[in-house]
């Protein structure tokens, strides 16, 4: 669903257009996606409520090509599941944590040495591609193409998005909440696999320093077993330079950090 900035509302225009349109006999509904209203009357669209942030796009990408993908994501997805029913029954599980500090990891590296974060490159997408739930073709279209990173990620969270409708024509039933149990567990599944697979690798480095959502952080002499983990799980990864500075906090991408 596109949004355009000059149908927003803010929440007192918001509540006086409800109350216009009523009394003007529209059949009024709102729907709740997120945390965004949006107005309809006589099943038309006419506003939304006004967000105070917005998502961070690339400057390089138009919200039409951000709601065009979202609405090709989701056409695979359905694809996807309609080919294969037994989608709808994976249940992932995960009990572990997703992101821990090796304390013991840490401390064999000396201050002012390099140290390396390994990172799964666009973690969601690889791993919704690999549980079946989008198409290679849609994987491909999208997955080496850097104006697209953010949204990628977006469209996945988005699955977990709660989704309600709220009538304001007098009828029996007048909030209906949606059922998104199933996109709740296929974001679960996608998240919980990236969770497994950090764990996995992080099993067979015992030295390693730190494991995080989507990426693993190893001393110099563990990085080319990390990396060959990596490899040998066919995923695709980056590899990023750290500096210890001392027992407290590192060095990235130029940013201090703490540990």
């Amino acid at each position: 669903m596109s949004f355009n900035s000059n149908l927003e509302l803010n929440p007192t225009d918001f509540n006086q257009t409800i109350e216009i349109l009523m009394k003007n006999g529209n059949r009024v509904s709102t729907q709740f996606y997120g945390s965004r209203k949006i107005l309809y009357a006589d099943g038309i669209l006419c506003g939304y409520s006004k967000v105070e942030k917005h998502l961070p796009l690339s400057e390089s990408l138009t919200n039409k090509q951000f709601y065009m993908f979202l609405a090709s994501f989701k056409k695979s997805l359905y694809s996807q599941i309609d080919k294969n029913n037994e989608l709808l029954g994976l249940n992932i599980e995960y009990d572990g944590i997703s992101k821990f500090k090796n304390y013991k990891g840490w401390k064999k590296v000396k201050p002012r040495s390099v140290f390396y974060i390994v990172d799964i490159n666009s973690a969601y997408w690889q791993f919704a591609f690999r549980l079946g739930y989008i198409s290679k073709k849609l994987y491909l279209t999208y997955m080496y193409k850097p104006e697209y990173k953010e949204v990628k990620r977006y469209a996945i969270s988005f699955l977990s998005r709660e989704n309600e409708m709220q009538y304001f024509d007098n009828r029996e039933i007048n909030h209906v909440v949606c059922d998104i149990s199933v996109f709740q567990q296929i974001y679960d599944n996608i998240r919980n696999e990236i969770y497994r697979t950090i764990e996995l690798i992080a099993s067979y480095v015992p030295n390693y320093i730190e494991q995080n959502i989507d990426s693993i952080s190893v001393s110099e002499k563990d990085l080319e077993l990390t990396k060959s983990l990596f490899e040998s799980l066919n995923l695709e990864f980056k590899v990023q330079e750290a500096i210890k500075i001392d027992n407290y906090e590192y060095s990235t991408k130029g940013k201090i950090r703490n540990f």
